[in-house]
């Protein structure tokens, strides 16, 4: 990444907290909100809801979590899909030294979407793994991704 704002982090959670699934998502939840707010704080004039915090390197072990968390500054322009068709296309503003942590984002919230809303979901369990296509990319105006795709 060129032009974004890292953090490298490494957390010891506290003596006898559980290690379930459940307490990770949680520590990642707190995280991304206290980076998000210390982000916002240092650069004023930065739109909080303009701000995702993604982790492209975390890990949990023994009682600690190491990892590395990005800041991105995008603004999601537009989002369409068709249940029937299975067709989508979403566009997002983007700082323009963040395009492949852009698109990877793009990418999970597809992923997402797939999963989600096209496949019958039961009570309890986690959804299988989603089927999607990612069709037609474009950078429009050197700062807007744009991404075609299609979900199974």
């Amino acid at each position: 990444m060129d032009d974004g704002f890292s953090y490298r982090f490494e957390l010891q959670l506290a003596d006898g907290a559980e290690t379930s699934f459940k307490t990770i998502k949680s520590v990642k939840h707190d995280f991304r909100k206290a980076i998000r707010d210390d982000y916002a704080e240092s650069f004023l004039g930065s739109s909080v809801a303009s701000l995702f915090v993604e982790f492209p390197q975390f890990m949990f072990s023994d009682g600690k979590v190491v990892g590395r968390a990005v800041v991105m500054s995008m603004v999601v322009m537009s989002m369409k899909y068709d249940p029937l068709t299975r067709t989508g296309r979403m566009a997002v503003c983007l700082n323009g030294g963040q395009f492949e942590e852009t698109r990877k984002w793009i990418r999970k919230n597809i992923e997402t979407l797939a999963r989600d809303k096209n496949i019958a979901l039961t009570t309890g369990e986690i959804p299988p793994a989603a089927k999607f296509y990612l069709g037609r990319e474009e950078l429009k105006d050197g700062n807007v991704l744009e991404i075609e795709f299609k979900t199974e």
